[in-house]
């Protein structure tokens, strides 16, 4: 899909209805490391695996929305052992929506060591019960710094 764009440098990228799929895991390992900013709205369902490898491939990575986060095991997958890579440093702002996705993978693996986050918007279509724990669990966990304005924005649609 990738293969007749030539790109050299690209700060800003948006991906609407599109696959997670070779061709762009391809584009992220390629481009990844210049990337600032990314739009994907999956045209299929996203999980823990897909977002470790945004995190790995595109590491200075300042804003994040993410459509179609979906469902997964939560014991399926070593969470904790993306945790320690330390992903998604330089994250400021984040967008997550979708349908049955874990709050308790996902945010864990996007922010525990985004230090510099200011901006988290938040839409679970489930998961009601646990999304106030995971992301009080976060602001306990996390150094958070006094001089930075928070907008924790989550919301469920039950």
């Amino acid at each position: 899909m990738f293969t007749s764009l030539t790109l050299t440098y690209s700060r800003v990228v948006e991906l609407q209805h599109f696959p997670y799929s070779e061709s762009f895991k391809s584009f992220l390992r390629s481009h990844g490391s210049n990337i600032e900013e990314l739009l994907f709205r999956a045209n299929g369902p996203l999980n823990s695996s897909h977002v470790s490898f945004i995190g790995e491939q595109c590491p200075g990575l300042r804003r994040l929305h993410l459509k179609e986060l979906g469902c997964e095991e939560e014991r399926s997958y070593g969470v904790m052992e993306q945790v320690k890579k330390r992903l998604f440093q330089r994250l400021v702002s984040v967008h997550l929506s979708g349908r049955l996705w874990s709050p308790n993978v996902i945010l864990p693996l996007l922010l525990s060591a985004a230090s510099e986050v200011r901006q988290v918007s938040l839409l679970n279509m489930s998961h009601a019960a646990c999304m106030d724990g995971a992301v009080l669990k976060l602001l306990q966990v996390r150094n958070l710094r006094p001089k930075n304005q928070y907008n924790w924005l989550h919301y469920n649609i039950n």
